[in-house]
């Protein structure tokens, strides 16, 4: 706490968890930020990520590891579960200096678990630098910074691992506008990445009026993944009778599938 012309300025940073780069406040890069490595269950696999210095002065750097899931919006969950690699990983450096444009190889290896199927973990790569964001004034004067820390996830891809998915259930979220809430359900065991769909809303007649197409989405072994597709009213006539398909393609053999049937007054 510094005191200057009677006025207390409090300086306070705020580090930001982040999976994606945001290289307008990092001044250290990672890539890959997904790496993927096929190995059998009790295989060793091994793989490298980059880190580079993209500032003007001296990075610190430290990289820890952690187990992780995905919470049904999709967000980054840290926590341990049975499918856990972080106990059979091993890597190196685990804290180095970077000068500017210097670049380091972190390097990992690990013999994946006994049981078949796809396991994760995550690496946390964080700087030490402060970017600052924002500043307060009046009597106490504080100024925001942001620390960014990166998260390269790595899969053990199980050559064997089993690709299903069902769509459990389709929901109306609300009527007006209409919203459709889908539950997607992973029921293999393979991470299903870049899974993707659409939404057809057709009439009493079976005429299509209106397709929603819906981002691009993971789910991990056993995960369920809530899709909300928004639908426009403006190709609808109200009243009337209506039916939602949804369709997603999770990269298996075949895709699923799911309706529901709605009204509108």
């Amino acid at each position: 706490m510094l005191e200057w012309r009677g006025i207390r300025i409090a300086l306070a940073a705020l580090i930001l968890s982040l999976c994606i780069p945001l290289a307008a406040w990092a001044d250290i890069v990672v890539s890959p930020l997904t790496i993927e490595v096929a190995a059998s269950p009790t295989q060793t696999g091994s793989g490298t990520f980059q880190v580079r210095n993209a500032g003007t002065s001296q990075e610190q750097v430290t990289v820890s590891l952690s187990g992780y899931s995905l919470g049904p919006d999709g967000a980054l969950e840290i926590r341990q579960d049975h499918r856990s690699l972080a106990p059979s990983l091993e890597f190196s450096p685990v804290t180095f200096s970077l000068e500017p444009e210097e670049k380091v190889l972190v390097t990992f290896h690990f013999r994946a678990p006994a049981e078949s199927g796809d396991h994760w973990a995550i690496f946390f790569v964080e700087g030490s630098a402060v970017t600052p964001v924002a500043e307060t004034s009046g009597q106490v004067q504080t100024t925001v910074g942001v620390k960014v820390r990166y998260g390269v996830k790595v899969i053990q891809r199980d050559p064997a691992a089993t690709r299903s998915g069902v769509i459990d259930s389709m929901d109306l979220l609300r009527v007006d506008p209409p919203q459709v809430l889908i539950r997607f359900q992973n029921t293999g065991t393979s991470v299903l990445r870049k899974a993707t769909g659409r939404v057809e809303v057709r009439g009493v007649s079976g005429a299509l009026l209106v397709e929603i197409a819906l981002e691009e989405f993971t789910t991990l072994p056993g995960g369920t993944r809530e899709l909300v597709a928004a639908i426009p009213t403006e190709g609808l006539t109200r009243p009337g009778e209506y039916q939602a398909l949804c369709i997603i393609d999770f990269g298996g053999a075949y895709l699923v599938a799911g309706e529901l049937q709605f009204s509108l007054k």
